[in-house]
C-alpha cells in the first residue's frame, strides 16, 4: 500500500475513517478528524487513488479491505463524503466491520435509486471526456484554503488536479454498486447529512433511505454538494451535535 497516502493518529477509542469524494483529498476531513482525536479516537485519512498524493494504480473493489486491514481496524465508525460514502457502504454491505457510518451527500447504493431518470452512460461519458480535457497535473489541493470557492471552481480545481483514469475508476464503480437493502437491517447507528441545494442527491432519496433503516438518522440543512468544503463548522457541528448518537452514548 506504498502508492496510497495514508495518514494515521493513534488512539484508545474506535478508530474513524474518512473517506473523501470524487475529484478531492484527505485535507476535506483534517478539521473533522482533529475533533474525534480530541475525543480520544484513533482516525485514518486517506487519498483515493490518483487523488492528491496517492497512485493511480489501485482496485476500488478491494482498497478499503487492504487499508482496513492493513492497519488492523475493527468497527471503525466510516464517513465518506458523496463518492466516498459509495465506498464506505459498499465495504460495510460485504464484511459488516463497522460500528457506526456518517454518509455525507452520498448515494449508498445503485445509481437509479437516487436518480432514477438519469442516462447513466451519457452523464458517465461526459463527465470522463471533461476530465481528461481538464486535466492538467496531479497534485494535493489543500481544499481548507477554498472555503469561499463555488461548486463550479471546485469542480475545475478537481478536474485539473485529478489524474483521468482514476476519476473514470470512480465512476464505473457507482454501475456496479449493489443496492442499498443490505444495509436496512444493521443495527449500527447511521447518520445521513443532507443539504437542501444538493444537486446531485436529491433530498428525497436520502429520507427514504433513512426511514428503512433499523438506526438511521437523517440531517438536512441549508447548503449544497460540497458544504463539507464551502461551510465545514456546518458539517462538523452536526457531527458533535450526533457524536453520542454515534458512539452508543
Amino acid at each position: 500500500m506504498d502508492n496510497i497516502n495514508t495518514i494515521y493518529h493513534s488512539g484508545k477509542k474506535e478508530p474513524v475513517l474518512f473517506i473523501h469524494g470524487d475529484l478531492q483529498n484527505h485535507t476535506v476531513f483534517i478539521s473533522l478528524a482533529s475533533f474525534f482525536q480530541r475525543k480520544g479516537h484513533a482516525t485514518l485519512l486517506f487519498d483515493l487513488p490518483g487523488h492528491g498524493n496517492s497512485s493511480a494504480q489501485n482496485d476500488l473493489d478491494t482498497l478499503l479491505s487492504e487499508i482496513i486491514n492493513l492497519y488492523g481496524l475493527k468497527n471503525p465508525i466510516f464517513i465518506g463524503h458523496s463518492f466516498g460514502g459509495l465506498l464506505a457502504a459498499d465495504y460495510i454491505k460485504k464484511t459488516g466491520n463497522a460500528s457506526a457510518a456518517i454518509f455525507l451527500n452520498a448515494c449508498i447504493g445503485e445509481i437509479k435509486s437516487a436518480r432514477p431518470n438519469i442516462n447513466v452512460d451519457e452523464v458517465f461519458e461526459y463527465y470522463q471526456n471533461l476530465s481528461k480535457s481538464n486535466f492538467k497535473s496531479q497534485e494535493l489541493i489543500d481544499y481548507r484554503k477554498l472555503r469561499n470557492a463555488t461548486e463550479k471552481e471546485l469542480s475545475e480545481i478537481g478536474l485539473k488536479s485529478t489524474f483521468p483514469e482514476s476519476f473514470k475508476n470512480n465512476l464505473l464503480f457507482y454501475k456496479k454498486a449493489s443496492n442499498e437493502e443490505k444495509l436496512y437491517n444493521l443495527e449500527i447507528p447511521i447518520l445521513y447529512i443532507a443539504t437542501k441545494d444538493d444537486e446531485f442527491i436529491p433530498l428525497e432519496y436520502s429520507k427514504q433511505c433513512m426511514k428503512k433503516m433499523k438506526n438511521g438518522r437523517t440531517v438536512i440543512e441549508d447548503g449544497t454538494h460540497n458544504s463539507l468544503i464551502i461551510n465545514p463548522k456546518l458539517i462538523e457541528n452536526v457531527i458533535k451535535d450526533n457524536y453520542n448518537f454515534l458512539v452508543g452514548q
